[in-house]
């Protein structure tokens, strides 16, 4: 246990005069104490306190030490705190029965100070590193869920544009000797700027994923929302096309403040949804409302819509 550090102790003792005596040997740079004579005292502070370890004496009145340590161990809230029993007893089967109702350790009355802090510090030494191994673990759950959520994300935003590509591609193979030079210009010319576009996304979908890392820092500016719907729907154009789908914006020159890429990102893929479920020759509306301070924006279409439920 690392010096200079505080761990909250609670002590559950019958006895008034133990738990004087431990407030006073337990060192006070190292150990926050907290008292209760009681089972139901006990309950009662675990519910509003949090706390590192748990000395519990085996014989209160009431409940005894092991029941009390049971229905600690029975909870979610307290089943990770360590408990260390407190005892005249010393039996081979006392000591089973305190290990099998969830203790770590026992120590002996009369108090022996020396032994008792040693004790505390080698169980809460192992808290502390179980506590960090926990949070690695939570840490490393956390970092694939978000992993495993960027993947999704790029695969959505990536298949519209690039089948729009790979569209064009098989129009050029397959019409190329019946198409004349301007008409494969034109081809041409569409797929150099539908390549821009895929790089562009990828660029913004990339700087989306250092965010989530905390490596990107947002950066909000005033932007037309003109400007930010025309760039969400350039690398969808295509399918656009392919599905016959039209595009009516309502949307009148409003300045917002906002993250250019993050608000992009949402803005295709609300398109790429309305893209997906419209059917073709379809229509998908852009309308965008003031309200205060704040713009409203909407994208309508005639797909098979959200059930209800």
């Amino acid at each position: 246990m690392p010096r200079g550090s505080t761990h909250t102790i609670l002590a559950v003792d019958d006895i008034p005069s133990n738990l004087l005596t431990l407030r006073a040997i337990l060192p006070k740079d190292e150990f926050s104490f907290t008292g209760a004579e009681d089972a139901s005292k006990a309950f009662e502070l675990l519910e509003t306190q949090e706390f590192d370890l748990i000395l519990l004496d085996v014989m209160l009145p009431g409940l005894d030490g092991y029941a009390v340590a049971q229905t600690l161990k029975a909870s979610p809230r307290t089943a990770s705190i360590p408990i260390i029993f407190v005892t005249e007893l010393s039996t081979e089967e006392e000591v089973v029965r305190g290990f099998a109702a969830g203790g770590v350790d026992f120590v002996s009355k009369p108090f022996r100070r020396t032994e008792l802090v040693s004790r505390l510090r080698t169980h809460l030494a192992l808290q502390d590193k179980n506590r960090a191994l926990e949070k690695a673990a939570a840490d490393i759950r956390k970092a694939n869920q978000e992993l495993s959520r960027f993947l999704s994300i790029l695969a959505h935003d990536l298949k519209n544009p690039f089948s729009g590509f790979v569209s064009l591609l098989q129009e050029l193979l397959v019409q190329s000797d019946k198409m004349n030079h301007e008409e494969t210009r034109e081809v041409l010319l569409t797929m150099d700027q539908t390549a821009k576009n895929v790089h562009r996304l990828l660029e913004t979908l990339l700087d989306w994923g250092l965010s989530r890392t905390g490596s990107l820092v947002l950066q909000p500016e005033p932007l037309p929302l003109n400007f930010l719907i025309e760039e969400a729907l350039e690398p969808l154009a295509e399918s656009f096309r392919r599905k016959k789908i039209s595009i009516t914006s309502e949307v009148e020159f409003a300045l917002v403040l906002g993250d250019r890429y993050t608000v992009v990102t949402v803005l295709r893929n609300l398109l790429s949804n309305a893209i997906k479920f419209t059917p073709t020759g379809g229509n998908v509306k852009i309308e965008a409302e003031a309200q205060g301070s704040e713009v409203e924006l909407r994208i309508e279409d005639n797909g098979v819509g959200i059930p209800p439920a």
